[in-house]
């Protein structure tokens, strides 16, 4: 392969995990918002999904390549973390095909930063990102612990024991 298919191979790659990541987007949104009947703010801390994908969504079509890194440390946990923590089985394995592509599109930022050799706003991004991310975390936890109800509406998704024991610290 020459240098400029290789660019946009990437390129499409880069839009397809962006088209995919905006679709369960959508779908998540509609099922907490719609199914589940979360309230707004709920809906955001508990479907950390989307906020996280938001930061990707926002950094690619901006071409912002600080916004766009600091959405690593909110897939990798929501995202990477999720896999760990959702069944794969049901209603819950549409939701792991989202933690599938946020996982990607981590993968095509990097892969990214190394073709742009764009490494300052690559650290600099996921430094950022990794303070919001302890900021929402911080927030989350408080939230889920005081509204123990919410939790209650889609557990059966979970691995129920492992994530209690991220809440009990």
């Amino acid at each position: 392969m020459t240098s400029f298919s290789i660019n946009k191979l990437h390129g499409r790659l880069g839009l397809a995990i962006l088209v995919f990541n905006i679709l369960m987007m959508i779908g998540s949104t509609y099922h907490f918002l719609f199914v589940f009947k979360f309230p707004i703010f709920a809906w955001l801390l508990y479907n950390a999904c989307v906020p996280s994908t938001t930061l990707y969504v926002v950094g690619y079509v901006f071409k912002n390549r600080l916004i766009i890194n600091t959405s690593i440390p909110f897939m990798l946990m929501f995202g990477g973390g999720g896999l760990f923590l959702f069944h794969w089985n049901g209603a819950a394995l549409i939701a792991q095909i989202g933690h599938i592509f946020m996982m990607l599109a981590i993968v095509w930022i990097i892969m990214d930063n190394y073709y742009r050799k764009q490494w300052k706003s690559a650290f600099v991004g996921m430094g950022i990102g990794f303070v919001l991310f302890f900021i929402f975390t911080s927030i989350q936890k408080a939230y889920s612990i005081d509204h123990p109800e919410l939790f209650e509406k889609f557990k059966d998704m979970l691995d129920v024991d492992k994530m209690m024991s991220l809440y009990k610290h």
